[in-house]
């Protein structure tokens, strides 16, 4: 009677387990490797929390409800507008873009496509991110604006609930791992009830990043020395070794050569990034040069660096797209695995023509 009667009691586990579960409602899939938001049913209202919004912030959280108003988000959000090119490829995957309502600065989004795409629906334009225009924003009225804050950039959201406005907290740069940051998707899918196609293309991101990562690892022989960032007046800025940078050139093969600055970003001397360079087989994103040629003509001291010695120097912010503009900053985090896919063979040195990266002539 032992094996009928778990059966039993599992069944009946399910049904009130399957009873409990909001109706009509796709479940939201908690985050695997973000760790800046978290995303909850509870009886029949959604609990959407970002744990740092900026540096040092306050945990922001967000409720939302079918056939809500007041404080309560209506789930889902029918109008919205965003701050950040970062978060555009997110909401066109998720088949949101016709409730968008207002976008900061239009000139600034690299894909053509997807610009027509804004001024065909009627998407208005906000000014600058660091300062939207508010009385545009106000006449707009959607029910929530996506924005980015550094914490210290004053920009002050308080006064926009009282016009019905909910600004939302977005801190996907803050992650630390590649797919952490596409993972955000989730956190867009929760607001507009499309947790299932968030689940569905973080899935496929997730299964090729793992095939390219797999493919890195095969390789065999010493691991490629490298330096990653550029240089500004007098100081070096470059990804931390816990940073999602830093770990997108580890899960390429490469050894990374910056061992301070944390998650976040390192400044370096001089003499330190010189250091560093002198041991390094490959450089990555030398800030804004777009050639050999114009770092010597900068820095003449680096002529006898390896890397560029042998010009295995790669930025991805020189390839322009088919709009002629650079779309790293607007494609790259929903799409880790194109980024490693250019590194590993950047480090195998067999990279002709990158999703992202180019050689610098």
């Amino acid at each position: 009677m032992k094996g009928p009667l778990l059966l039993i009691t599992a069944a009946l586990f399910s049904a009130v387990i399957f009873s409990c579960r909001p109706r009509g409602r796709e479940l939201p899939a908690g985050p695997a490797y973000a760790e800046g938001f978290s995303v909850s049913d509870s009886a029949d209202v959604r609990v959407v929390r970002v744990n740092r919004p900026y540096p040092g912030g306050m945990p922001a959280v967000y409720y939302l409800k079918h056939g809500a108003s007041g404080d309560t988000l209506p789930l889902p959000v029918p109008s919205y507008a965003a701050t950040s090119v970062t978060y555009l490829e997110m909401l066109d995957s998720l088949g949101v873009l016709d409730r968008m309502k207002g976008f900061t600065r239009m000139d600034l989004i690299a894909d053509p496509d997807l610009a027509d795409t804004l001024k065909r629906l009627g998407v208005k334009e906000l000014g600058s991110d660091m300062q939207p225009d508010m009385e545009r924003l106000v006449r707009l009225r959607p029910r929530v604006i996506f924005v980015f804050s550094t914490g210290d950039d004053r920009k002050d959201f308080s006064a926009l609930p009282r016009y019905g406005i909910t600004p939302v907290y977005v801190a996907e740069w803050l992650e630390t791992h590649p797919l952490g940051r596409a993972e955000w998707i989730k956190f867009f899918g929760a607001f507009f009830d499309r947790n299932r196609r968030a689940n569905e293309v973080f899935e496929q991101i997730e299964r090729a990043y793992r095939t390219e990562r797999s493919r890195a690892l095969r390789r065999t022989g010493p691991k490629p020395k490298v330096f990653y960032g550029g240089v500004y007046g007098d100081k070096w800025y470059v990804p931390g070794p816990e940073s999602w940078a830093a770990k997108l050139v580890k899960d390429a093969g490469g050894e990374y050569l910056v061992h301070t600055g944390g998650t976040g970003s390192a400044i370096l001397s001089h003499e330190e990034a010189l250091m560093l360079l002198a041991q390094a087989d490959v450089w990555l994103n030398p800030g804004q040069w777009q050639s050999r040629e114009q770092i010597l003509q900068a820095l003449p001291a680096l002529a006898d660096m390896p890397a560029v010695k042998k010009g295995r120097i790669y930025s991805a912010y020189i390839k322009p797209n088919r709009g002629g503009k650079n779309d790293f900053f607007e494609k790259s985090v929903l799409h880790p695995h194109e980024v490693l896919r250019d590194l590993r063979l950047i480090f195998a040195d067999s990279l002709d023509d990158g999703r992202f990266y180019l050689r610098l002539p």
